[in-house]
């Protein structure tokens, strides 16, 4: 009999151990008005669950990130703060209690809609570089004026990194509290991604885990660093590829050291997010640094690399689904993909150009690819996407390309005396995009080529724009470049380009053409 007692007791305080593992830790409930929202995901970074019919959900949560956030439902939207939505909600209590997490939606119907996505803003008010001013004069008012004349359907921002600049937090006490500060007025809230530059960098004594560190400002002051939400038909996904190392001695100065990857706890994450979707619908990926890379061209075909450490295996998590964007910052260059049969990826130029720094008040905003600074416009409706590129302080005419005559370029930036040829950079060209190029009535053969763009070798060559970093931000070899050949050296050429929606940009280049850092 005692003994039975005592097997009894055991098993009791078994189940009672089991249970206590299993412990629902964080509790809530998601409404909209008065009524539940059934089968919203909801998450910690780690697990995923979805509301019953009652709109509540229950777990366990490890507490590691400190926050849960949902899965904004498609048709409906969450309130803000400031430009920061209100997706996510801390946790206050320790592993052993409760935390009660509400969420509040509004319906909005968003099956067709705007977003505005944009990258590498890099502010740091500093006073030599005059970031603040630049970026006051040129992107802001470019981009807000054009989110304010969207009146027709639902707009959304998605920033895809790099907000500020890490190394100057603490030398001109401007972090990501001031770029919110900067950033008040605008008009609607930006969903943010993790950028390397978005990590704290000040070497402090006693750290054990120098990414959970890095991390820590950014998901104090912005939120997640990786979550979910969904548009109308499309789910987007928002993932952090940075890790941050710890100091090294590079140059006399200590400095972080990044590696570009995604980590293991949320390649998991990403596994049980995507678990909850039927493979029909459409998704949207956005990260910092760009999964591929053009490295070089060979007989006429672009060559591509991964550009971090498992970007394989995150492009396998996809590889099933039947419709997939991804979007990149990063690079400040602008270049398109395709991966397989199903994924499109897409690398942004960015907001500030190559680098506030050697844009400088008066410069031209050009980056390494001579892609100018700006944004994208995206339009989705239903499970379509189509998108286009819009340079700061151009309309979207000029916005698409750049033509050089090469026979009034020196040879120190590209030019070929006495060559007749034509360079064409098309900043957001895809092999879907058409180019016609005419001369006196007669069609011109375009040859795809890799080359350097003329007007930023232009600029890049003062070397006082960079003092004590004469390779720094060279202009780099990239995938939208092509050349014809004309028969006369005074002859005007009709160019007509169409991107792979159909919406046609022309221009006239009356030849020969002055080249100059002002030229248009």
């Amino acid at each position: 009999m005692k003994i039975s007692i005592l097997f009894f007791i055991i098993s009791m305080l078994n189940v009672c151990g089991s249970y206590a593992a299993a412990f629902d830790n964080v509790v809530g409930k998601v409404t909209c008005g008065q009524k539940p929202v059934a089968d919203v995901l909801i998450s910690d970074g780690v697990e995923v669950v979805k509301t019953d019919a009652e709109g509540s959900f229950h777990f366990n949560s490890k507490k590691t990130e400190g926050y849960v956030f949902i899965s904004v439902p498609s048709n409906y939207e969450v309130g803000h703060t400031g430009i920061i939505p209100s997706h996510f909600a801390r946790l206050q209590k320790g592993y052993n209690e409760i935390d009660t997490i509400n969420f509040h939606l509004t319906k909005r119907e968003n099956d067709d809609c705007r977003i505005f996505m944009f990258t590498d803003i890099h502010l740091t008010h500093d006073p030599i570089d005059k970031d603040l001013p630049q970026f006051g004069k040129t992107f802001y008012p470019d981009i807000v004026s054009n989110i304010k004349d969207c009146t027709d359907k639902p707009v959304y921002a998605i920033c895809l990194g790099d907000m500020t600049t890490d190394v100057k937090w603490h030398v001109n006490n401007y972090g990501l509290p001031e770029y919110l500060e900067t950033m008040k007025d605008f008009p609607i809230p930006v969903y943010h991604t993790m950028g390397n530059h978005d990590n704290e960098r000040k070497v402090v004594d006693g750290i054990s885990d120098w990414d959970y560190y890095g991390e820590s400002v950014y998901k104090n002051i912005i939120g997640p660093n990786y979550y979910s939400f969904n548009i109308g038909a499309w789910h987007v996904m928002v993932l952090d590829n940075i890790i941050t190392g710890g100091p090294i001695e590079k140059n006399g100065k200590k400095t972080y050291q990044f590696t570009y990857r995604i980590d293991d706890v949320q390649m998991e994450w990403i596994k049980k997010d995507l678990s909850y979707l039927s493979k029909n619908t459409p998704v949207m990926v956005c990260m910092h640094v760009p999964p591929l890379k053009y490295k070089s061209m060979e007989n006429g075909v672009l060559q591509t690399d991964y550009d971090f450490e498992n970007a394989k295996e995150l492009l396998a998590c996809y590889s099933d689904f039947n419709q997939v964007e991804m979007f990149a910052g990063h690079t400040h260059r602008s270049s398109n993909y395709t991966y397989g049969k199903n994924i499109n990826l897409h690398n942004l130029p960015s907001a500030s150009a190559v680098s506030w720094k050697i844009n400088g008040e008066t410069s031209r905003l050009i980056s390494e690819d001579g892609s100018p600074a700006g944004y994208w416009i995206i339009d989705m409706k239903n499970n379509h996407i189509q998108w286009q590129f819009k340079a700061a302080e151009r309309d979207l005419e000029s916005s698409q390309f750049f033509v050089y005559d090469l026979n009034c370029i020196p040879e120190q930036f590209g030019g070929i005396k006495n060559s007749n040829e034509v360079l064409i950079n098309i900043y957001n060209w895809d092999p879907a995009w058409k180019i016609e190029v005419i001369e006196n009535g007669q069609v011109l053969n375009v040859s795809h080529c890799w080359t350097r763009d003329p007007l930023y070798r232009l600029i890049r060559s003062d070397k006082d724009a960079l003092p004590g970093r004469p390779t720094a931000f060279l202009a780099n070899h990239n995938s939208h470049m092509f050349k014809v050949k004309a028969k006369s050296a005074k002859s005007s050429v009709n160019i007509r380009i169409t991107d792979r929606f159909g919406n046609v940009y022309k221009t006239v280049m009356e030849r020969p053409k002055k080249f100059s850092w002002d030229m248009q």
